[in-house]
């Protein structure tokens, strides 16, 4: 009977250990087919490597190599944490004809390695572990992490970068928690696009690990903007914390604005420079505390208030109902006389509209270009290379951030807010195009 036993429980050992090295062999494979693509260009072996990348929601790429190519991306389209495995594949595409080799070695599984979650039921992925040695047209020396979910590869992130995805996955599992906050926070405001280290930096808050030194308010509305910004983005992981965590709209202080749409577009990010604007409803003013929820710019003065972009902050006053831009110390550092103006600097430099012209201002107030019959710009539009200009209801010019008129008589744009693509169009002529920059 023992002997039975034993032998039943050997075969279960075994099994267990078969099903352990699964994930491991899916990237070995992956690799293999890589190396081997690289070495003959043979179409076949770069469809093996993505059938084994090609998941029910498409693989996505935001390791080292990925994220050089979107800095180094000429057209300025590409966004890091938004890159599918096809504009991997491009790269080395691109990059066998002229000697491209791969190597991939010392893949192991990270049984050590979990993700924050909100959902106990939530299967959770596998992660695997591989360097990686490219000489070439790519050279790079790099450790990626695997995600493998039901037999596939659905996602691949940076391991070697000091501060980087798989590194704050580290700190956490190691329960470290105030320092993988710190690092999932700091790449969740670093980049639009980077939906993984905004989920984990939300349930986190959630959860209450590492966001002690946030007070309740500012983690609270934190919480519900992230929330709320990759729910319109139709990210998966916010649509299911919107389902499970119902979003209190009035914890974001937007009741100021015309819609919530437009909080979301025009305010990027809810915190920056440590200051979050607040709203008090008493007054119908707005101010701004620090992450500790103390009142650092008082009420009173301002109507309106966006949050602060390159150390500046575009305010309406309640007096006037004219606008400028106050520094971080709530002094004015562009005059509270336009009647309008985009919210961010690009470059440190904005546009801003009055008596309808329009002008182009250094954070500084300095006005280096005025545009003549121009009474009006697009507020929603996030900023980013250029500017809509409008010289009558639904026809703009495009400007660019050094005052060139770029492109004329366009009469539409939309903002796709997945990639942080906004586009805009002219009947007869190409769309142009550029990325949100944070």
């Amino acid at each position: 009977m023992r002997k039975y036993i034993f032998a039943l429980s050997l075969i279960g050992l075994i099994a267990s250990n078969a099903q352990a090295q699964q994930p491991v062999d899916i990237v070995q494979k992956f690799g293999i087919a890589m190396r081997q693509w690289c070495n003959t260009d043979e179409i076949e072996y770069r469809e093996q490597a993505m059938k084994l990348a090609s998941v029910k929601m498409k693989c996505l790429v935001d390791d080292k190599i990925i994220q050089d190519a979107v800095a180094n991306d000429q057209s300025q389209l590409l966004t890091n944490g938004t890159q599918e495995i096809h504009s991997y594949m491009c790269l080395f595409r691109d990059a066998i004809p002229h000697g491209q080799k791969y190597d991939m070695s010392n893949v192991k599984v990270r049984p050590d390695f979990v993700e924050p979650t909100a959902f106990k039921d939530e299967t959770p992925p596998c992660f695997v572990s591989a360097d990686l040695a490219l000489s070439g047209q790519l050279m790079y020396n790099v450790t990626d992490i695997f995600y493998v979910l039901e037999g596939q590869i659905a996602k691949i992130i940076d391991f070697s970068s000091d501060i980087s995805l798989g590194k704050a996955l580290e700190l956490y599992s190691n329960r470290k928690y105030n320092d993988a906050f710190k690092m999932f926070r700091k790449l969740a405001y670093a980049d639009f696009g980077n939906f993984d280290a905004q989920y984990y930096m939300v349930v986190m808050e959630i959860n209450q690990q590492g966001c002690s030194f946030l007070d309740k308010k500012v983690r609270d509305k934190e919480v519900t903007w992230f929330i709320a910004k990759n729910y319109f983005a139709h990210n998966q992981n916010a649509v299911n914390l919107a389902t499970k965590f119902p979003l209190d709209e009035k914890q974001m202080d937007y009741a100021h604005y015309p819609s919530l749409y437009e909080w979301m577009v025009r305010c990027k990010q809810p915190a920056q420079s440590g200051l979050m604007m607040s709203f008090n409803e008493k007054t119908m003013t707005a101010g701004f505390v620090n992450e500790k929820g103390s009142l650092v710019i008082p009420y009173g003065k301002y109507s309106v208030a966006y949050p602060y972009h390159e150390g500046r902050s575009l305010v309406f006053s309640k007096v006037t109902g004219r606008c400028g831009f106050i520094d971080e110390k709530g002094e004015e550092a562009v005059p509270m006389i336009y009647q309008n103006a985009i919210c961010d600097f690009y470059k440190g430099r904005t546009w801003c509209v009055k008596d309808g012209d329009a002008y182009l201002v250094d954070n500084r107030g300095k006005v280096l270009k005025t545009i003549l019959q121009h009474g009006n710009l697009c507020t929603y539009a996030p900023v980013g290379k250029y500017a809509m200009l409008f010289k009558k209801d639904n026809v703009f010019d495009i400007y660019d951030y050094n005052g060139n008129l770029c492109y004329e008589d366009y009469t539409s744009w939309s903002f796709n807010s997945s990639s942080g693509l906004v586009t805009m169009k002219k009947t007869g002529s190409e769309d142009v195009q550029y990325k949100i920059v944070w």
